[in-house]
């Protein structure tokens, strides 16, 4: 219960900032920065806020819609990824959240938050060896958020009550 409450509020943390850096971003964080630049970006930042009301009231199928629209609208908008990938979790479905997070790296190998939401995946999971995979990966990107996840990694190496794998 209590890896449940952390993680869905480590996914709020990285929803909100996902919202953030959208709205204060004139395009995706996609490598083109000409079409960035010749985009209309205000509906798929309209497509942000409202996944970020739905996930403020817990509906779930609702910020999985607008996301999906954001992404229709800029499929290489690895942010809309990220939050559809964080909108999984809270679902419980961590193999579609895996899936929209590797999508998000395949369009920005240094999307942060995608590498932060896999390792709180493989943590949760107890897999030890992809958590570890992932969580260097962003060591090499950006220390400070590794190590908002150290505790996480180090929970890995001490036996979990509820976890086969740790037996």
């Amino acid at each position: 219960m209590r890896k449940q409450s952390f993680f869905r509020s480590m996914s709020l943390i990285f929803l909100a900032l996902a919202v953030f850096f959208i709205g204060s971003h004139p395009g995706s964080y996609a490598a083109d920065a000409k079409a960035d630049a010749k985009k209309d970006v205000a509906p798929i930042t309209q497509c942000f806020k409202a996944a970020d009301e739905a996930m403020k009231k817990s509906n779930w199928d609702e910020a999985i819609k607008s996301f999906e629209q954001a992404i229709s609208l800029d499929p290489k908008d690895a942010m809309a990824h990220v939050g559809l990938g964080n909108v999984y979790v809270q679902k419980g479905d961590n193999d579609k959240a895996i899936e929209a997070y590797n999508k998000a790296i395949s369009l920005d190998p240094k999307c942060v938050f995608a590498y932060c939401g896999l390792v709180n995946i493989y943590c949760s999971k107890g897999d030890k060896d992809a958590a570890l995979k992932q969580y260097k990966i962003l060591s090499g990107l950006d220390k400070k958020a590794a190590e908002k996840l150290d505790k996480r990694i180090q929970s890995l190496n001490s036996p979990q009550p509820n976890n086969p794998k740790s037996k």
